[in-house]
């Protein structure tokens, strides 16, 4: 009799362990439930009225890169305003988001419209109809709902496993990297490149200090895209040059420096996170969903918008390399615990549940919403 009431003591304290275990898992943490609740502060039912959506969709042009999504009965139902192969991508990978977070748990029925640019900040119509236009980054303090990259969650799947590897050979231990600043990127901004102002631009900045700091910083450009022949003669002529580098190698660093691009760096900063190096990130008036969370010298280090102190951080810290050596398995621990898959699919879930309170319609199918992506492989 004792072992059986022992036996049922045991199998108790086991089964309120694994439920408590699960309750705390199913939680939303704090700074998620903020974002969302901050992001949709701006609207109300009649901002949300299917009858605006279908219109500001149909009316919009091509270049603004737009996806009407439907979810109706846990299905989800798309399509786009723009012809061609471009953004295609994002368009695949977002829509694959969305139907595993649909096959995790029933979301009600809603549509929303999203656009696949780098950011919110090129569009400032929607602000002004006040229109819940989702996307991946906006400035602090304006309208716009924040979802998740998809391109950073499918960097979460395929990459994060072979970093986590990577960083347990000797090659990449924190002893054996250099302490350098380390960045290589393109020619992205949210100015054009021109003959007479490309040295003032922050990358371009970023760039140049490579030239006066060889030793302290490795920056430069691995792309010219969109720029005019002239200019980029003249900042190679300017510039030290660099080699593309594999992600991997990345890791060889102990600081990687993080710059704004169109708006936001995407992957790139969620490689710089998990890395087991330190983000020195730009001060930048651009966020994504899980920047509030983010607690500067916890996280990363912060540095001037024009990288104009630098160099003085470098010295820093190669200084406090204790901190350093901190702060870079803080900012791992924060992406195991904020930013594996699980957690964008807990975030989307919520969003999209949290945004449906606000509508009071039916979800009536457009004629031309596909459920299908196959003929986007």
């Amino acid at each position: 009799m004792r072992k059986l009431v022992y036996l049922i003591s045991i199998l108790g304290i086991a089964t309120g362990f694994f439920f408590l275990k699960m309750h705390k898992k199913s939680e939303l943490p704090s700074w998620m439930h903020e974002q969302i609740t901050c992001d949709l502060s701006h609207y109300d039912p009649e901002d949300l009225k299917s009858k605006r959506l279908k219109e500001f969709f149909k009316q919009s042009n091509p270049n603004e890169f737009l996806i009407f999504y439907q979810i109706k009965d846990n299905k989800v139902y798309w399509t786009k305003n723009w012809e061609g192969e471009e953004s295609i991508d994002r368009l695949r990978k977002m829509t694959r988001l969305l139907n595993r977070v649909v096959k995790k748990g029933a979301i009600p029925d809603t549509e929303f419209i999203l656009t696949v640019h780098d950011g919110l900040s090129g569009n400032h119509l929607f602000e002004t109809m006040k229109l819940p236009l989702f996307g991946f980054a906006k400035k602090i303090g304006t309208m716009g709902i924040l979802v998740p990259d998809p391109l950073s969650d499918a960097f979460a799947r395929h990459s994060r496993k072979s970093i986590a590897k990577a960083n347990k050979r000797l090659k990449y231990a924190w002893r054996k990297k250099l302490e350098v600043a380390f960045w290589r990127g393109g020619t992205t901004g949210d100015k054009p490149y021109e003959i007479d102002t490309w040295f003032q631009l922050p990358r371009s900045k970023l760039a140049l200090l490579t030239k006066y700091y060889p030793e302290m910083i490795d920056s430069g450009f691995t792309s010219f895209v969109g720029i005019d022949p002239e200019v980029k003669k003249d900042m190679e002529f300017n510039l030290t040059p660099v080699s593309w580098t594999v992600h991997k190698d990345h890791l060889n660093y102990k600081y990687l420096v993080i710059p704004d691009g169109n708006t936001c760096t995407y992957p790139r900063y969620y490689l710089g996170l998990f890395s087991n190096s330190v983000v020195f990130k730009q001060e930048s008036n651009q966020i994504q969903w899980f920047y509030r969370a983010l607690i500067p010298y916890e996280h990363y280090v912060p540095v001037a918008s024009d990288f104009s102190d630098l160099p003085e951080k470098v010295e820093w810290a190669k200084e406090n390399d204790d901190k350093m050596k901190q702060i870079a398995k803080s900012a791992t621990d924060f992406v195991n615990e904020n930013l594996l898959p699980q957690h964008i699919n807990t975030y989307m879930g919520t969003l999209l549940k949290e945004y449906s309170k606000l509508r009071d319609e039916d979800v009536v199918l457009l004629k031309e919403a596909k459920i299908s992506i196959s003929e986007l492989k």
